[in-house]
């Protein structure tokens, strides 16, 4: 399974990534005061074509834009995906780096 991995120590930053053959930038940012990250992605021409805060085990992209970009992104810990469970209930400081946000 395709995921974008990303490290607590490269936030804030921007990657370049493709998905059906078109390129998009994620950006991830973290909030101090509530200890979150959110995801910016931006098509080749910078334009944001959605934000929002990250949430452990819940599609970011929970509302679709048509025929922009058909994936899901979402954020799990591959532990859980191998056991079957959830370890996490948020993602923040003391978790993020074994957060991958996986496409599918």
């Amino acid at each position: 399974m395709e995921f974008l991995k990303f490290e607590s120590s490269e936030i804030p930053i921007e990657k370049t990534f493709e998905v059906e053959g078109k390129n998009y930038i994620a950006e991830i940012r973290y909030n101090e005061i509530g200890d979150f990250y959110t995801l910016y992605l931006r098509n080749e021409s910078r334009e944001i074509l959605y934000t929002t805060k990250l949430t452990y085990a819940w599609d970011a992209l929970h509302a679709k834009i048509d025929n922009i970009f058909n994936q899901s992104i979402l954020p799990f810990d591959n532990i859980d995906l191998e056991i079957g469970s959830l370890s996490h209930e948020r993602i923040g400081k003391d978790n993020f780096d074994k957060v991958r946000l996986y496409l599918v």
